[in-house]
């Protein structure tokens, strides 16, 4: 039976990992147009859609509920609150992954303009660190040390050690 290799693990203390023939460093700090993609993909992290699809569903319930309240009022609703689900559930399919994606706007290679962020580069990004085998699992305690908010919701059992520490 074939041996099955092991994950690469990145060393934070380091501050950098390599993949893809490229090095990538790990930065704490945002340029002004990052950090508006920072807090779209906050958003899209922890509603798994973005704020505008958010409005527009919105938008679309009320303005069927303000007409007269028929049943088909109520089946236009509930049928387009059904397709919200669906795309919801699908997202993921199609996209880049929104964990994946958010971490682009803090690990950067060296010759990248970390004043802008672009897409395409942060597809190559991703890419880079799966095909180089990285294990998913560290991008995840990365977003978790980098973003105070998504920390606070989503990794509580690393507040609480912190707390344990510091007592």
């Amino acid at each position: 039976m074939a041996k099955i290799p092991e994950l690469k693990k990145i060393d934070f203390d380091k501050g950098w990992f390599d993949a893809g023939g490229k090095r990538y460093y790990i930065q704490s700090n945002l340029s002004f147009e990052r950090y508006k993609k920072y807090i779209e993909f906050q958003h899209k992290l922890a509603f798994g859609a973005t704020v505008e699809q958010h409005i527009t569903f919105v938008n679309y319930v009320v303005s069927v509920l303000s007409g007269p309240l028929t049943g088909m009022a109520l089946h236009k609703v509930l049928e387009n609150a059904m397709n919200v689900q669906n795309a919801y559930k699908n997202f993921v399919a199609d996209k880049m992954d929104p964990v994946f994606e958010f971490l682009t706007l803090f690990i950067n290679r060296a010759d990248e303009d970390v004043t802008i962020w672009d897409e395409r580069i942060a597809k190559e990004k991703v890419n880079d660190w799966s095909t180089a085998g990285y294990d998913p699992h560290d991008f995840f305690l990365l977003l978790g040390m980098l973003s105070p908010t998504l920390r606070e919701k989503y990794l509580p059992s690393l507040n609480a050690e912190e707390a344990d520490e510091e007592e």
